[in-house]
Protein backbone atom coordinates (compact mmCIF):
# COMPACT_ATOMS: atom_id res chain seq x y z
CA UNK A 1 0.00 0.00 0.00
CA UNK A 2 2.80 2.47 0.85
CA UNK A 3 6.25 2.83 -0.71
CA UNK A 4 9.30 2.39 2.06
CA UNK A 5 11.64 2.27 -1.09
CA UNK A 6 13.35 5.57 0.55
CA UNK A 7 14.77 5.83 4.04
CA UNK A 8 14.69 9.03 6.02
CA UNK A 9 15.53 7.87 9.58
CA UNK A 10 15.92 4.12 11.58
CA UNK A 11 16.54 3.01 14.86
CA UNK A 12 15.85 0.13 17.12
CA UNK A 13 12.58 -0.47 16.65
CA UNK A 14 10.96 2.88 14.85
CA UNK A 15 11.53 3.18 11.00
CA UNK A 16 10.88 6.53 8.96
CA UNK A 17 10.53 6.82 5.09
CA UNK A 18 9.73 9.28 2.53
CA UNK A 19 6.83 8.80 0.24
CA UNK A 20 6.59 11.34 -3.08
CA UNK A 21 2.60 12.11 -2.77
CA UNK A 22 -0.88 10.38 -1.42
CA UNK A 23 -4.31 10.81 -2.29
CA UNK A 24 -4.94 12.57 0.82
CA UNK A 25 -2.12 15.06 1.12
CA UNK A 26 -1.63 17.23 -1.60
CA UNK A 27 1.05 19.69 -0.98
CA UNK A 28 4.05 17.54 -1.11
CA UNK A 29 5.87 14.50 -0.13
CA UNK A 30 4.48 12.36 3.39
CA UNK A 31 6.21 10.73 6.09
CA UNK A 32 5.65 7.02 6.89
CA UNK A 33 6.42 6.44 10.47
CA UNK A 34 6.38 2.36 11.43
CA UNK A 35 7.35 1.32 15.27
CA UNK A 36 7.20 -2.28 16.60
CA UNK A 37 7.27 -0.96 20.25
CA UNK A 38 5.07 -2.67 22.33
CA UNK A 39 1.85 -1.74 23.03
CA UNK A 40 0.34 0.81 25.79
CA UNK A 41 -1.92 -0.07 28.57
CA UNK A 42 -4.97 1.13 27.98
CA UNK A 43 -4.75 4.27 30.92
CA UNK A 44 -3.11 5.46 28.25
CA UNK A 45 -6.06 6.43 26.53
CA UNK A 46 -8.91 7.94 27.37
CA UNK A 47 -12.48 5.55 26.48
CA UNK A 48 -14.98 7.33 24.72
CA UNK A 49 -12.18 9.16 22.94
CA UNK A 50 -12.20 6.27 20.19
CA UNK A 51 -14.43 3.16 19.56
CA UNK A 52 -13.77 0.42 21.48
CA UNK A 53 -13.29 -2.25 18.57
CA UNK A 54 -10.83 0.39 16.43
CA UNK A 55 -10.11 3.70 16.27
CA UNK A 56 -11.22 6.63 13.59
CA UNK A 57 -10.34 10.03 14.21
CA UNK A 58 -12.18 12.12 11.70
CA UNK A 59 -11.43 16.01 10.89
CA UNK A 60 -13.82 18.38 9.52
CA UNK A 61 -13.33 19.34 6.40
CA UNK A 62 -10.97 17.31 4.71
CA UNK A 63 -12.13 14.47 6.37
CA UNK A 64 -8.65 13.07 7.31
CA UNK A 65 -8.98 9.86 9.00
CA UNK A 66 -7.06 7.99 11.38
CA UNK A 67 -7.80 3.90 11.37
CA UNK A 68 -6.71 1.05 13.15
CA UNK A 69 -6.89 -1.98 15.68
CA UNK A 70 -7.17 -2.32 19.04
CA UNK A 71 -6.74 -5.56 21.61
CA UNK A 72 -6.35 -7.21 24.89
CA UNK A 73 -6.83 -3.84 26.05
CA UNK A 74 -3.95 -2.02 24.94
CA UNK A 75 -3.21 0.06 22.21
CA UNK A 76 -0.01 0.43 19.54
CA UNK A 77 2.56 3.51 20.41
CA UNK A 78 1.63 4.29 16.56
CA UNK A 79 -2.25 4.18 17.23
CA UNK A 80 -1.79 6.54 20.73
CA UNK A 81 0.54 9.09 18.02
CA UNK A 82 -2.31 9.27 15.50
CA UNK A 83 -4.49 9.99 18.18
CA UNK A 84 -2.78 12.97 19.23
CA UNK A 85 -1.79 14.18 15.95
CA UNK A 86 -5.14 14.31 14.99
CA UNK A 87 -5.75 16.73 18.61
CA UNK A 88 -3.38 19.35 17.78
CA UNK A 89 -3.35 19.74 14.09
CA UNK A 90 -3.61 22.43 12.60
CA UNK A 91 -0.85 24.46 13.90
CA UNK A 92 2.11 25.98 11.79
CA UNK A 93 4.59 24.46 14.11
CA UNK A 94 3.32 20.84 13.69
CA UNK A 95 3.57 18.52 10.05
CA UNK A 96 -0.08 17.78 8.81
CA UNK A 97 -1.54 14.74 9.71
CA UNK A 98 -2.77 12.34 6.94
CA UNK A 99 -4.07 9.40 8.41
CA UNK A 100 -2.96 6.20 10.59
CA UNK A 101 -4.07 2.99 8.43
CA UNK A 102 -2.25 -0.71 9.29
CA UNK A 103 -0.16 -2.15 6.25
CA UNK A 104 2.04 -5.23 5.34
CA UNK A 105 5.39 -3.89 6.59
CA UNK A 106 8.86 -5.88 6.81
CA UNK A 107 10.23 -5.87 10.41
CA UNK A 108 13.58 -7.05 8.99
CA UNK A 109 14.44 -2.83 8.25
CA UNK A 110 14.15 -2.33 12.12
CA UNK A 111 18.00 -2.35 13.97
CA UNK A 112 17.04 -4.24 16.63
CA UNK A 113 16.89 -7.64 15.39
CA UNK A 114 14.36 -8.85 18.14
CA UNK A 115 11.84 -7.09 16.55
CA UNK A 116 12.54 -8.92 13.44
CA UNK A 117 9.67 -11.01 13.07
CA UNK A 118 9.12 -11.24 8.81
CA UNK A 119 6.38 -9.00 7.30
CA UNK A 120 3.40 -8.08 9.91
CA UNK A 121 0.86 -5.46 9.88
CA UNK A 122 1.80 -2.43 11.66
CA UNK A 123 -0.30 0.69 11.71
CA UNK A 124 1.61 3.27 9.81
CA UNK A 125 1.42 7.18 10.94
CA UNK A 126 1.30 9.23 7.68
CA UNK A 127 1.76 13.09 8.35
CA UNK A 128 3.36 16.04 6.32
CA UNK A 129 7.25 15.71 5.44
CA UNK A 130 8.82 18.58 6.38
CA UNK A 131 12.11 19.45 4.53
CA UNK A 132 14.28 20.08 8.12
CA UNK A 133 17.36 19.23 10.25
CA UNK A 134 16.89 18.36 13.91
CA UNK A 135 18.27 20.66 16.60
CA UNK A 136 21.02 18.34 17.44
CA UNK A 137 22.55 17.91 14.29
CA UNK A 138 22.80 22.15 13.93
CA UNK A 139 26.03 21.80 16.59
CA UNK A 140 28.21 19.27 14.28
CA UNK A 141 28.04 22.65 12.01
CA UNK A 142 27.80 25.18 14.07
CA UNK A 143 29.09 24.77 17.65
CA UNK A 144 27.14 27.91 18.66
CA UNK A 145 24.16 28.40 16.97
CA UNK A 146 23.44 32.33 16.02
CA UNK A 147 21.65 34.40 18.84
CA UNK A 148 18.46 35.72 16.98
CA UNK A 149 18.31 32.12 15.54
CA UNK A 150 18.05 30.59 19.16
CA UNK A 151 15.44 33.75 20.21
CA UNK A 152 13.45 32.73 17.51
CA UNK A 153 13.57 28.50 17.97
CA UNK A 154 12.88 29.45 21.91
CA UNK A 155 9.84 31.64 20.37
CA UNK A 156 8.50 28.86 18.51
CA UNK A 157 8.84 26.17 20.65
CA UNK A 158 7.02 28.15 23.39
CA UNK A 159 3.70 28.68 20.88
CA UNK A 160 3.52 25.37 20.10
CA UNK A 161 3.80 23.82 23.49
CA UNK A 162 0.92 26.92 24.85
CA UNK A 163 -1.07 25.28 21.52
CA UNK A 164 -0.31 21.99 22.20
CA UNK A 165 -1.45 22.44 26.19
CA UNK A 166 -4.76 23.99 25.19
CA UNK A 167 -5.88 20.95 23.15
CA UNK A 168 -5.13 18.89 27.16
CA UNK A 169 -2.13 17.39 25.97
CA UNK A 170 0.88 17.11 27.98
CA UNK A 171 4.10 16.66 25.28
CA UNK A 172 6.46 15.36 27.51
CA UNK A 173 9.74 14.53 26.02
CA UNK A 174 10.84 17.64 24.66
CA UNK A 175 14.23 17.61 23.62
CA UNK A 176 16.73 18.98 20.45
CA UNK A 177 16.01 15.88 18.25
CA UNK A 178 12.58 16.32 18.47
CA UNK A 179 12.40 19.97 17.18
CA UNK A 180 13.69 20.36 13.46
CA UNK A 181 15.00 23.70 11.72
CA UNK A 182 13.70 24.35 8.45
CA UNK A 183 14.02 27.10 5.96
CA UNK A 184 14.22 31.00 7.10
CA UNK A 185 14.03 29.39 10.98
CA UNK A 186 10.95 27.89 10.80
CA UNK A 187 10.45 24.97 13.56
CA UNK A 188 8.73 21.93 13.86
CA UNK A 189 7.82 20.11 16.31
CA UNK A 190 7.58 15.99 15.93
CA UNK A 191 7.33 12.91 17.35
CA UNK A 192 3.95 12.98 20.34
CA UNK A 193 4.63 9.16 20.69
CA UNK A 194 5.40 10.18 24.77
CA UNK A 195 2.50 12.70 25.20
CA UNK A 196 -0.35 12.22 27.35
CA UNK A 197 -3.88 13.45 26.66
CA UNK A 198 -5.46 15.06 29.90
CA UNK A 199 -8.49 15.92 27.89
CA UNK A 200 -9.98 16.67 24.40
CA UNK A 201 -12.63 18.82 24.51
CA UNK A 202 -14.90 16.81 27.37
CA UNK A 203 -16.95 18.15 29.59
CA UNK A 204 -14.38 20.09 32.49
CA UNK A 205 -15.64 17.15 35.50
CA UNK A 206 -14.74 14.78 32.89
CA UNK A 207 -11.31 15.80 32.42
CA UNK A 208 -8.23 13.95 34.04
CA UNK A 209 -7.22 15.28 37.37
CA UNK A 210 -3.93 13.75 37.73
CA UNK A 211 -1.97 11.80 36.21
CA UNK A 212 0.36 8.52 37.24
CA UNK A 213 3.98 9.18 37.22
CA UNK A 214 4.61 6.27 35.30
CA UNK A 215 2.71 6.70 32.65
CA UNK A 216 4.23 10.24 31.71
CA UNK A 217 7.66 8.89 33.03
CA UNK A 218 7.64 6.22 30.57
CA UNK A 219 8.48 7.87 27.23
CA UNK A 220 10.63 10.78 28.14
CA UNK A 221 14.84 10.85 27.87
CA UNK A 222 16.12 9.88 31.46
CA UNK A 223 17.96 12.82 31.50
CA UNK A 224 15.99 15.46 31.13
CA UNK A 225 12.91 14.43 33.17
CA UNK A 226 11.40 16.57 35.76
CA UNK A 227 12.33 16.10 39.43
CA UNK A 228 8.71 14.73 40.32
CA UNK A 229 9.12 11.88 37.66
CA UNK A 230 12.15 10.07 39.75
CA UNK A 231 10.72 7.85 42.86
CA UNK A 232 12.95 9.31 45.02
CA UNK A 233 10.80 12.76 44.91
CA UNK A 234 7.69 10.72 45.99
CA UNK A 235 6.93 10.79 49.46
CA UNK A 236 6.68 7.20 51.31
CA UNK A 237 3.00 5.63 50.98
CA UNK A 238 1.92 8.65 48.42
CA UNK A 239 0.42 7.81 45.51
CA UNK A 240 2.55 7.77 42.38
CA UNK A 241 0.60 10.99 40.77
CA UNK A 242 1.03 13.81 39.34
CA UNK A 243 -1.70 16.51 40.17
CA UNK A 244 -0.18 19.08 37.95
CA UNK A 245 1.13 17.08 34.55
CA UNK A 246 1.23 20.28 32.48
CA UNK A 247 4.68 21.28 34.69
CA UNK A 248 6.64 18.91 33.57
CA UNK A 249 6.52 20.08 29.99
CA UNK A 250 7.68 23.51 31.94
CA UNK A 251 10.73 21.77 33.37
CA UNK A 252 11.74 20.12 30.11
CA UNK A 253 11.58 23.75 28.30
CA UNK A 254 13.70 25.62 30.55
CA UNK A 255 16.03 21.91 29.91
CA UNK A 256 15.68 22.26 26.59
CA UNK A 257 16.74 26.25 26.49
CA UNK A 258 19.85 25.29 28.63
CA UNK A 259 21.04 22.71 25.76
CA UNK A 260 20.50 25.30 22.84
CA UNK A 261 22.57 27.79 24.51
CA UNK A 262 25.20 25.93 25.74
CA UNK A 263 25.26 22.94 23.53
CA UNK A 264 25.47 20.17 26.42
CA UNK A 265 23.38 18.58 28.37
CA UNK A 266 21.05 20.46 30.84
CA UNK A 267 22.77 18.90 33.91
CA UNK A 268 26.74 18.75 32.49
CA UNK A 269 26.28 15.05 31.53
CA UNK A 270 23.03 12.84 30.54
CA UNK A 271 24.30 10.14 33.16
CA UNK A 272 22.92 12.71 35.21
CA UNK A 273 19.37 12.94 36.55
CA UNK A 274 17.16 15.54 38.18
CA UNK A 275 15.95 13.83 40.93
CA UNK A 276 19.06 13.00 43.32
CA UNK A 277 19.44 16.52 43.72
CA UNK A 278 18.08 18.98 46.19
CA UNK A 279 16.10 22.13 44.76
CA UNK A 280 18.62 24.32 45.88
CA UNK A 281 21.52 22.25 43.77
CA UNK A 282 19.20 22.05 40.62
CA UNK A 283 19.28 25.67 40.99
CA UNK A 284 23.06 26.06 41.00
CA UNK A 285 22.98 23.68 38.08
CA UNK A 286 20.43 25.91 36.29
CA UNK A 287 22.49 28.90 37.23
CA UNK A 288 25.89 26.76 35.83
CA UNK A 289 24.05 26.51 32.73
CA UNK A 290 23.41 30.24 32.51
CA UNK A 291 26.51 31.59 33.38
CA UNK A 292 28.17 29.31 29.91
CA UNK A 293 25.57 30.32 28.15
CA UNK A 294 26.27 33.93 28.75
CA UNK A 295 30.23 33.27 27.60
CA UNK A 296 29.41 31.72 25.28
CA UNK A 297 27.63 34.45 23.59
CA UNK A 298 29.89 36.96 25.28
CA UNK A 299 26.79 38.86 26.11
CA UNK A 300 26.56 39.94 22.48
CA UNK A 301 23.27 39.92 20.64
CA UNK A 302 23.49 40.91 17.42
CA UNK A 303 23.26 38.98 13.85
CA UNK A 304 27.29 38.05 13.91
CA UNK A 305 27.13 35.55 16.28
CA UNK A 306 27.23 31.72 14.97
Amino acid sequence: MYDYSTLVTILSCTAVFKQGCHPRYNSGPVALKVTAAPPLPLASRRRGEGEEEGLRVDHEGDRERATASLCDGTVHPTIHEARVYALVCPHPSIPVFVECIEDAFDTSCFLTKEHHRGVRRLPVLVTQFVKAASLDRFFYSFPVLRWSIAVQVAHQVANVLQHVHSKGVVYGDLKLPNVLLGSEGHVWLVDFASAVILHSGVAVSEKRRAVEVEELARGITFHLRAPELFSTTQTPGTEAVLKHPFMVDFWAFGAFLLELLTGRPCLGAFAERSGKYTREELQAKAMEGCSLAKQRYGGAKGPSQR
